[in-house]
């Protein structure tokens, strides 16, 4: 090792490369002290997150919070207003026909359908053809109109010979009066086989079949015969209905909506098919019988110059009126258990009750509540089940 001249003898550095050896040896030290932060940041416990803010309740807001709590900013208070009259959600209806305005067709004698004039929704008009009907009666009847129709002639011939014998004084007058009875007798008899005869509209070129006729004008809304069936009187084969004199519309209601819905209530009936129709009616009668199984009641509308088709199903919707003491809040403030309906109500002392409520219908995002709430309380209308399950100590 070479050494200077100067007194203090001092080495100098050797020559060659050994810086590089002391630059890899504090590499090597940084490295180990930065492995050895890593781990004691690994082990250190992690702190407590720090606690949510208290929430308070004042006449303004429900509750305060930190602005990045975003839970807390959806809270609202309103008041109950009054509520006003609204349609309904629509609700599925029927059409049916007005059975004042109906007539069943049906056969007066036991036969055999030979023919069916009509079909199902055909027009018709009062006198037209309907069904060719063949009976093993009609003979029957024919024969007891020819024998009325003999014994009536015999009996006139009787008559005369006893009334010109009583004027000659050849038979006492009570002869004359028994006569008269008798030929009384024969032409009722005569008159009755002859009206069978006649209700049945006979076609005179048949003699073992006849004609049923349309009692009145409308169209066939229903048949139950079909060609070649055995028919017996009481059958109820065809219907006709004066459609253009109006339908009904029958709508299933729930049991508990009945105190909304009034007779003479507006009511707004809508075709489900296109072309897409809206007609306005109003409620004509509610059924007086609930649904045993379905715990509804039908409530009919009645509707007329429309092109409803029987069995047509409908939308209606029908204007509830609202009981009194009646208020109305946003759905979101009625808090549901079960059976058991509430709402947080803010009182003037600035807290918080829960209050049990009987809610009624539901539309458009408000509800009616029928009791236990008055209208103009302030009641939590949004986040009411947020303060229901992070502050319980409140109510």
């Amino acid at each position: 090792m070479a050494y200077s001249d100067s007194p203090l003898a001092v080495p100098l550095r050797p020559s060659g490369r050994p810086w590089r050896r002391d630059l890899l040896l504090a590499l090597l030290c940084v490295s180990g002290w930065a492995f050895f932060a890593s781990l004691c940041l690994r082990v250190m416990p992690e702190r407590d997150a720090p606690p949510a803010p208290s929430a308070t309740v004042s006449s303004a807001t429900v509750a305060s919070a930190a602005l990045d709590a975003v839970q807390w900013q959806d809270l609202r208070v309103a008041a109950a207003v009054e509520p006003v009259d609204r349609y309904s959600e629509p609700m599925q209806g029927r059409v049916v026909v007005d059975e004042r305005r109906t007539a069943r067709v049906g056969t007066p004698l036991a036969g055999r359908i030979e023919q069916v004039h009509v079909e199902l929704g055909q027009r018709v008009k009062r006198g037209d053809p309907l069904l060719t009907i063949s009976s093993l009666q009609l003979p029957a009847l024919r024969e007891a109109l020819a024998q009325a129709d003999n014994v009536l002639a015999l009996t006139r011939s009787d008559d005369a010979r006893v009334q010109s014998m009583v004027r000659e004084r050849l038979l006492p007058a009570k002869e004359a009066v028994s006569s008269a009875a008798r030929l009384r007798q024969a032409e009722l008899a005569q008159h009755e086989a002859a009206a069978r005869l006649r209700a049945l509209r006979l076609d005179t070129a048949r003699t073992h079949s006849f004609v049923v006729r349309a009692e009145i004008s409308g169209r066939i809304v229903e048949k139950n015969v079909v060609g070649s069936q055995a028919v017996m009187p009481g059958d109820s084969l065809l219907q006709i209905a004066d459609l253009d004199a109006g339908v009904f519309v029958v709508a299933d209601v729930f049991e508990s909506e009945l105190g909304m819905i009034k007779e003479g209530a507006p009511a707004r009936i809508r075709t489900r098919n296109p072309p897409f129709e809206t007609l306005e009616s109003r409620v004509d009668m509610i059924a007086h019988v609930v649904d045993p199984l379905r715990r509804t009641v039908q409530v009919r509308m009645r509707v007329t110059n429309s092109r409803l088709r029987v069995h047509q199903s409908v939308e209606v919707s029908i204007l509830r009126s609202t009981p009194p003491g009646a208020a109305e809040v946003s759905s979101a403030a009625v808090l549901s258990n079960g059976d058991r309906h509430s709402v947080l109500v803010l009182d003037h002392a600035g807290k918080l009750r829960r209050r049990v409520v009987s809610p009624g219908w539901e539309s458009t995002g408000r509800v009616v509540i029928l009791a236990g709430l008055h209208v103009g309380e302030r009641v939590v209308e949004q986040g009411g089940h947020l303060l229901e399950s992070l502050r319980p100590e409140l109510f």
